[in-house]
């Protein structure tokens, strides 16, 4: 019975390929054009086009990102937006489909679990 729950699912996704790109902005999703603050928006064609292999080397080469990395892996690094330097591990807040990706000792995100 699920599977076939999936499948009519599935057929219904794929007729409606089209949805309007949103910004997670705190709880509530805004569309990009009302923000009020500086936003970059990648896809995947910009992932293709960039040739990175993890998404701090993909965001270091946006503006004012800068990627610090303590060990050479994307488990131990950081990144730097608009120069908030040391703090910059604590406070850049990394979202994944709305899921909170910071560690809750303020360590960090562990990139390495964030698929391109």
């Amino acid at each position: 019975m699920l599977t076939s729950i999936n499948s009519v699912a599935n057929e219904n996704a794929s007729k409606h390929n089209s949805i309007e790109e949103i910004i997670v902005s705190g709880l509530l999703p805004e569309p990009m054009h009302r923000l009020a603050s500086s936003a970059s928006l990648i896809t995947a064609e910009d992932i293709a086009r960039t040739g990175a292999n993890s998404l701090p080397e993909l965001l270091s080469q946006l503006a004012n990102v800068t990627l610090k990395s303590y060990t050479g892996n994307a488990k131990s690094s950081s990144i730097d937006i608009r120069g908030s330097g040391a703090t910059s591990v604590s406070n850049v807040l990394v979202l994944v489909d709305g899921v909170k990706m910071n560690a809750s000792d303020l360590s960090g995100v562990d990139f390495s679990l964030i698929n391109l």
